[in-house]
């Protein structure tokens, strides 16, 4: 006799695993296992608590900008990109649980100033992804994040000139539909030189 039918369980239950059924209810499902007696149920610790335990409030001051103070270093799960990643538990309707992901300085602001307003994302004033101090968070358009990032956009768009030494002035720019800008000195010059081939 083993462990599940000395304690009443019905082994066809568990015929769909056979490879961890004899290790007891609790490895097979927790919610089996708590209807019947055998395992305590769990208690979830609050999100929160867990958020505090995997900050380093001692972070090094940002060199972008030292004014902000230091940064308060996420030191659990990042994701490719370098954001920290919280983990949520939760149940579905259906009463099954089911985990997803928050990022971690998306939790920390909405704890420090409340609800992120809609349309907005954050941008990190330090330049640091893993931080999550909410001081060093500000909720900006996408457009305006992508402008202050070190991105290929950002760099582009702080150009004065083009490569030809032509500047970017009111005048001397032509903006397409998809907002790329163009050198009209050089367009035109292109255009001359075409048509001295053809």
């Amino acid at each position: 006799m083993n462990l599940l039918t000395r304690h009443g369980f019905d082994r066809a239950a568990f015929s769909v695993i056979p490879s961890i059924a004899p290790f007891g209810p609790c490895r097979v499902s927790s919610e089996l296992g708590i209807r019947r007696g055998f395992c305590m149920p769990r208690k979830a610790r609050p999100a929160e608590e867990r958020f505090w335990e995997k900050v380093n409030m001692n972070g090094p001051v940002p060199e972008y900008a030292p004014s902000l103070g230091p940064c308060w270093i996420w030191t659990a799960a990042k994701n490719p990109t370098g954001y920290g990643v919280l983990y949520m538990y939760s149940r579905q309707a259906t009463g099954k649980p089911f985990s997803t992901h928050e990022y971690a300085h998306r939790f920390a602001y909405e704890i420090g100033k409340g609800p992120i307003p809609v349309g907005l994302e954050l941008d990190h004033l330090c330049r640091v992804r893993e931080c999550v101090n909410w001081n060093h968070l500000e909720p900006v358009t996408h457009q305006i994040n992508a402008l202050r990032g070190l991105t290929v956009v950002a760099l582009n768009a702080a150009k004065t000139e083009c490569a030809q030494g032509h500047p970017f002035d009111l005048f001397n720019t032509f903006n397409s539909p998809n907002g790329q800008r163009f050198c009209r000195t050089c367009q035109r010059e292109a255009k001359l030189r075409w048509r001295a081939r053809h």
